[in-house]
Formats: structure tokens, sequence, C-alpha cells
């Protein structure tokens, strides 16, 4: 389980970690290194090119579609990203694509993964 750079903040109220809970429950879990967001949203336009998404990623696709930035009203000029309700799903997305190589798949399923020939959906 890759988890962002937060997962390892522990929770004022209880004093345990999104991490250490799943380690409790038996994860595996990874913590994904901490990137400069422009970084990070650079790896993930380029890596759209390997991305299969199918019909139930809507969600996901309409995040990435709606992901934005604010915008200087005062200069015009794009700046950080806007924390909306799209913002999470496209931050999944990033830490997806900036965590991809070290991924595997081997142990989740002795069954090969069949993907279609069909292209981006």
């Amino acid at each position: 389980m890759y988890m962002p750079h937060d997962g390892q903040s522990k929770d004022f109220r209880h004093g345990i970690s999104a991490e250490d809970i799943m380690r409790k429950f038996g994860w595996d879990v990874r913590i994904v290194p901490r990137m400069d967001i422009e970084a990070g949203i650079k790896i993930a336009r380029m890596n759209f090119h390997r991305v299969y998404f199918d019909k139930s990623a809507n969600r996901l696709v309409d995040c990435l579609k709606h992901y934005r930035r604010s915008i200087n009203s005062a200069t015009n000029e794009p700046g950080a990203p806007l924390h909306d309700e799209y913002s999470h799903g496209a931050d999944a997305f990033r830490y997806l694509c900036t965590s991809a190589d070290i991924m595997k798949n081997e142990s989740w399923s002795k069954e090969k993964i069949q993907y279609t020939h069909k292209g981006i959906v």
C-alpha cells in the first residue's frame, strides 16, 4: 500500500498515524517520497500514455479533467493547484505516477491481468 508523505503524521487526538493503523491490520505500507507538486504534475503528465482507464474510472477521469490552478486576479498568472472536490483524485493519480516504476503486482494475484487492446477509454 503506497501512501502520501502525510500518512506518517500522527493524529493529534489518538497519537497514531494512518500508516500505523494499516500496518496493524497487516498491510505492507510504503510512503511515497515527498516531491514538489510541479514535479509530480510533470511526472503525471508524462505517464498518461502508460495508463488504461476503464469505465469504472469515471470519477478519476472527472477529477483529472477538472484539476485546476488558482489564478492571481491582479496578474492573471496561474498559481498553486486548487484544493477542491477534484484535487484528491488528481493528487492520488499524481502519487500513483510518482511510484509506478517501483510498484509490481506479481504477489497480488496468481492470475495475470488481461488488458484489452482498445487503448485509453
